[in-house]
């Protein structure tokens, strides 16, 4: 299992577009974290494809409000059938 080509982009409405590439089927999690480490979201995406996807983040935190300006650690975890697990972590600078 190989989680790559990762990219995090503006999305509608505040919220961010997180490309990826599997090299086969997986459960994809998102998870959210400020920089000390709080999950503030955590987004799932049952059996994922091979190949290029997305997985959206509307840029909300626990409340449903939107999280303020700051830094945000995203952690793309994908895991196959067969238990394989891979993670990827990407840095995001909010400024509304």
């Amino acid at each position: 299992l190989s989680l790559g080509a990762v990219t995090v982009t503006s999305g509608r409405g505040g919220g961010y577009q997180l490309g990826y590439s599997l090299t086969r089927a997986a459960d994809l999690t998102l998870l959210v974290r400020s920089l000390s480490g709080r999950t503030l979201r955590h987004v799932t995406h049952s059996a994922a494809a091979a190949g290029r996807g997305e997985l959206f983040w509307d840029g909300r935190g626990p409340d449903g409000r939107p999280v303020p300006n700051g830094v945000y650690q995203l952690e793309l975890v994908a895991t196959a059938s067969d238990g394989a697990t891979v993670r990827v972590l990407r840095t995001l600078r909010v400024v509304r």
